[in-house]
């Protein structure tokens, strides 16, 4: 099992590269960035009652931006739940496709810049050991960046549903920081 997650993110790594040679082909910029997101998860438990919950997760995101675009991959280290007298795990991989819609410039080098995007990955939750299941999950986000020399910090409300028979959906507000890499 923990091979399986680590060829994951070998090959997370390896297209997080092609974005960053992609984004210097592109007069962009690569990003590494670290986030939180405060999820909420519509779930069945083992009885097949519907479960609502909240878990912060710590966020690394890897990616490349360029004036109208900004690809990121994520993996999210979701914290565990304990609901019903067991204990909820999920996973998040993600790769995230966000519009830049236009600047709204602050000052010579700063700018904010609203986004809309869209968000494919894959999920891995797991509900004490009656529930264990991976599988797709997609959806969308809108949120604001707020665009510097060195860095960026972003906003956003990212709703997304789920192939999985028992997460029905995980929507939340996120917060992050990103530093450029050139």
């Amino acid at each position: 099992m923990k091979k399986h997650k680590m060829t994951k993110m070998c090959k997370a790594l390896v297209l997080g590269g092609i974005l960053l040679n992609v984004a210097n082909a592109q007069d962009g910029t690569g990003i590494l960035g670290l986030g939180t997101t405060f999820g909420h998860f519509k779930t069945l438990d083992s009885l097949r009652l519907e479960q609502d919950y909240t878990a912060p997760s710590l966020d690394l995101k890897i990616g490349a931006k360029n004036s109208d675009w900004r690809f990121l991959l994520g993996y999210s280290f979701i914290k565990n739940e304990t609901i019903s007298g067991a204990t909820a795990k999920n996973t998040l991989v993600t790769g995230q496709i966000d519009y830049l819609l236009y600047d709204i410039p602050i000052n010579a080098q700063q700018a904010i810049q609203p986004y809309i995007g869209t968000t494919v990955g894959y999920e891995e939750y797991k509900f004490g050991s009656s529930i264990d299941e991976s599988g797709t999950a997609y959806g969308g986000q809108l949120g604001a960046i707020w665009d510097c020399p060195d860095y960026s910090i972003d906003a956003a409300f990212r709703y997304l549903d789920t192939s999985l028979d028992n997460v029905n959906e995980i929507y939340g507000f996120s917060l992050g920081f990103n530093y450029k890499l050139n």
